[in-house]
């Protein structure tokens, strides 16, 4: 990918000397993902040759919702669903002072952020991300499951097996179908079956029985010998187990005191431009808040990357999802320390396997923020101190060996 976009680029530009280390890079990764892993994806680019371990400014890693966020604010009020208006978004709703949350909703993950606009147009985050496994991918999988249950899941595999290629533009069919109206609206939906799946289905005994045990006879269908039909009914029931997870996950952050000032949601990711799921939202947050999905919600991230690439310093500060710490030594107290971890040395009796945290879950931290702190060694003729960095998914965490700790 990165040696086809500077063939691209050296392509529309005409210079043939233009290389990867001439660009700006910006990867995006979704908000939820733990540090290890976001530097997992920065090590995977520098071994793709973007970037590298010498020059870390050229590449910068941004997090989806707020590349999402960056793109809306650019863009005019008739650019969102079922608004008007060539005003632009920044002029009228995404002003200084609004509180609104960024819910980015994709083929795998929910990635929600909430935050405030300053007076000077920066944006600071006001709660700690939040989402989960509600993607789009989870609807492609109940349809698949649809499939077993209708023609057999030996039917299926094997058709999945010899002729990939059809296999993909049937759920490539159904990606297209699920994003629009017509379930909603109480119409059926067709998906266009490959020739050689309907030589398969073709073979199976008592297929009429199937469907009608499977599903209302009436709201499932093969109609021409070409589509397969599924009624509204059914359709939906497609979405039911996800869209429900989304909408409980969003009406709880609404039910957080930290955002009982947020006005209004933006709905990005490709599986933003679901009706279904827009509706489901809007029905469960309108008039608590107002809800707006930009067209083609689900090219939102990688335009609004590039603009966070042209300006990185638009973010002002963060809330920590996790506490950060490291190991130290302090002076034994027995009220408060386990006994077990009392140590003798050279200064009295010591506690070990203390976790010293350097900030902690729920604070608020500015971009480039440094923290410092001056630490001793044991002994006094100590010639080197090596520090031991964790992490831990409790902000009252209390020692390096608790469960919730992880060694980074």
């Amino acid at each position: 990918m990165k040696d086809e976009a500077v063939k691209s680029i050296r392509s529309s530009t005409g210079d043939k000397n233009y290389g990867a280390k001439d660009i700006q890079w910006v990867l995006t990764v979704p908000a939820i993902w733990t540090p290890a892993a976001k530097q997992f994806m920065r090590e995977a680019a520098y071994k793709a040759g973007i970037a590298s371990p010498d020059n870390k400014d050229q590449l910068i890693i941004a997090l989806e919702p707020e590349g999402a966020a960056i793109f809306c604010r650019e863009r005019k009020m008739e650019d969102f669903a079922d608004q008007t208006g060539d005003a632009c978004i920044y002029d009228v709703v995404y002003r200084p002072g609004l509180r609104y949350l960024m819910m980015d909703i994709g083929g795998g993950t929910l990635d929600v952020t909430a935050h405030d606009i300053l007076a000077d147009g920066t944006i600071t985050e006001i709660y700690q991300v939040t989402g989960g496994a509600y993607g789009g991918i989870y609807v492609d999988e109940n349809f698949v499951s649809l499939l077993e249950n209708l023609f057999g899941i030996p039917t299926v595999k094997e058709f999945r097996l010899k002729y990939p290629a059809d296999w993909l533009r049937m759920m490539n069919d159904f990606e297209m179908k699920k994003r629009g109206r017509r379930a909603f609206d109480d119409k059926a939906t067709r998906i266009v079956l490959p020739r050689k799946f309907i030589e398969m289905i073709d073979s199976i005994k008592d297929l009429t029985k199937r469907l009608k045990k499977s599903c209302n006879l009436h709201d499932v269908e093969i109609l021409n010998n070409e589509y397969l039909c599924l009624g509204p009914k059914t359709m939906k029931k497609l979405f039911d187990p996800v869209v429900n997870g989304i909408v409980s996950h969003m009406k709880g952050l609404f039910d957080r005191p930290a955002l009982k000032n947020v006005s209004c949601l933006f709905m990005v990711g490709g599986f933003a431009e679901s009706v279904i799921l827009q509706e489901a939202i809007k029905t469960a947050l309108i008039p608590t808040c107002n809800v707006l999905t930009p067209n083609y919600a689900g090219i939102a991230v990688v335009q609004g990357a590039t603009m966070f690439g042209q300006k990185p310093n638009i973010i002002k500060s963060r809330i920590m999802a996790t506490t950060y710490g490291f190991a130290v030594h302090r002076k034994f107290n027995p009220e408060i320390h386990d006994p077990s971890k009392k140590h003798i040395a050279e200064y009295g009796a010591l506690c070990k396997d203390i976790f010293d945290v350097i900030v902690k879950e729920g604070d608020s931290v500015k971009v480039g923020e440094r923290k410092r702190s001056i630490r001793h060694p044991l002994h006094s003729d100590g010639t080197s101190v090596s520090y031991a960095f964790y992490t831990s998914t409790d902000p009252n965490v209390k020692y390096i060996t608790d469960s919730t700790v992880d060694h980074l």
